[in-house]
């Protein structure tokens, strides 16, 4: 899980190695690419996940774009586990419910901090970002012994896939989590919305080549409360820390 403390810490180690350019002369002989698009992979407090954009340079301080994430969101209370009596068995994560995925889409906007001086160097910009999302809920199927008998060589016993229940399922009949493709015909949806907002640094050598790093806080919301967890009470709202990297491409 990462800590905020890591954040305050990696912010700080960036922007020691930030130049202060903003110098007009300098800002003068680049040369002003408008548009741009980027994917990349992030790592929050509760899971990761894929993003892209696209992105509209008003100018050299001012940058607006649309963008569309998938990501996993995990709960805090989740451990994993395996079956302790047969050997070989899938790990699963006890007492967990559902698995939920989100789907974002929005806008956002960044503002120049630093400029990056001609010889290189980073360049550094705040962002924040909002919108709605889709939160997919899949049930956990887990595959579960049924006529476990024993003798002197052996143990024999059938195996069937079911929803996890825990009224009936505990570490004594569950052998292992199930095929990751079990429920999804069973996924249910709930529209949310989400807002973010943290620091970006872009390394690149090249005014043509987007290669950068976030770091912020993210916030996400819905109206029905989603249970990751069972025997605890369902979230309406989840407050992750991030940590993103992207690559793309500047172009008129």
């Amino acid at each position: 899980m990462l800590k905020p403390g890591f954040f305050l810490f990696f912010a700080c180690l960036l922007m020691s190695r930030v130049s202060g350019q903003t110098d007009p002369e300098i800002l003068s002989e680049k040369v002003l690419l408008r548009r741009e698009h980027a994917a990349g992979i992030f790592a929050h407090s509760q899971g990761a996940g894929i993003e892209f954009r696209k992105g509209y340079n008003k100018d050299f301080f001012t940058k607006w774009s649309y963008e569309f994430g998938l990501l996993e969101m995990k709960s805090t209370r989740e451990t994993r586990v395996a079956n302790a009596i047969f050997r070989n068995t899938r790990s699963y994560f006890y007492g967990k419910l559902n698995n939920i995925y989100l789907l974002r889409g929005g806008a956002g906007k960044q503002k120049l901090l630093n400029r990056k001086p001609a010889w290189g160097g980073v360049e550094t910009r705040y962002f924040w970002a909002g919108g709605g999302s889709v939160a997919f809920i899949k049930p956990v199927y887990l595959d579960i012994i049924h006529d476990l008998t024993f003798n002197q060589l052996y143990a024999t016993f059938t195996l069937k896939t079911e929803r996890y229940d825990p009224g009936k399922h505990n570490f004594e009949n569950i052998y292992g989590r199930a095929s990751f493709f079990k429920g999804f015909d069973e996924v249910m949806i709930s529209p949310g919305a989400y807002a973010r907002g943290g620091f970006s640094f872009d390394f690149a050598s090249k005014n043509q080549v987007l290669t950068d790093v976030e770091i912020g806080v993210a916030a996400e919301f819905f109206p029905k409360a989603l249970q990751i967890m069972a025997l605890r009470d369902p979230e309406r709202f989840f407050l992750t820390f991030f940590i993103s990297a992207h690559i793309g491409k500047r172009y008129d």
